[in-house]
Parts: C-alpha cells; sequence; structure tokens
C-alpha cells in the first residue's frame, strides 16, 4: 500500500472512533477523553492568546505565522530531496535497476508470481 492509502484509512478510522466516542458520550451523559482535553486545551490556548494579545499586533502574528510556514516548507523540500537522492542512489545499484527495468524474468515453478505476470513472461507478443 502506499502512503496516502495508509494515510486515508488510519484517518478513516480515527473519524470512526471519534463519532463512536461522542455516540456514547451522549447516550451515557460523561464526558470522554477527547471531551475533558478539548475543553482543557482551548481554555489554555485562550489564556494564552489573551496574555499575547496585547503583546503581538496581528500584523506580528500575520509574519509569525508566515515565517512557520516559510520554515516548515524548507524543511519539507529538504526531506523529499533526501528521499528522491537516496532512491536515485538505489536504482544505481545493478540488480535494482534490472528490476526496476522489468528485465528479470518470472519461471513458472520459482518463488510466487501472479498468474498475470506468469502469462505476461510466457506472451512473446508483448515487448
Amino acid at each position: 500500500m502506499n502512503f496516502e492509502m495508509i494515510v486515508f484509512w488510519v484517518a478513516l478510522v480515527a473519524i470512526a472512533l471519534i463519532v463512536w466516542s461522542k455516540r456514547v458520550e451522549l447516550r451515557t451523559g460523561k464526558a470522554s477523553f477527547l471531551s475533558k482535553y478539548g475543553t482543557k486545551t482551548n481554555d489554555t490556548l485562550r489564556y494564552w492568546y489573551r496574555g499575547t494579545r496585547n503583546f503581538f499586533s496581528a500584523k506580528t502574528w500575520a509574519l509569525i505565522t508566515a515565517w512557520c510556514r516559510t520554515h516548515l516548507a524548507r524543511t519539507v523540500s529538504k526531506t523529499e530531496k533526501t528521499i528522491a537522492g537516496s532512491y536515485s542512489a538505489i536504482k544505481k545499484h545493478p540488480r535494482v535497476a534490472k528490476i526496476l527495468r522489468g528485465h528479470t524474468e518470472v519461471k513458472s515453478g520459482e518463488g510466487e508470481a501472479s498468474p498475470f505476470l506468469k502469462n505476461i513472461s510466457e506472451d512473446d507478443s508483448v515487448k
């Protein structure tokens, strides 16, 4: 599975758990862990914002958020370049390059291969 599919399924399960948790909370009348944590977090953020509201202007907040976005984008870009560079280095390995180009043969008796791949390897018309 690729990364996007994994993130999708994890998010879907998380949403289902939150909905289930809220349903149980409404049925029992007791606040769940998420509700208690959310309330405490909101109160903490509200207190922090009120304390800094007079210190920073709206323009300063805009500059701080722009600075954070810029540094986050740089970090993501560096990580992406590192991953792409390591992929390029792996591709240069002779055996890996051969597999990526599709020059390895799928033999019917060896290893695990799908019937589709076996049919393609036996069919000489597909090149």
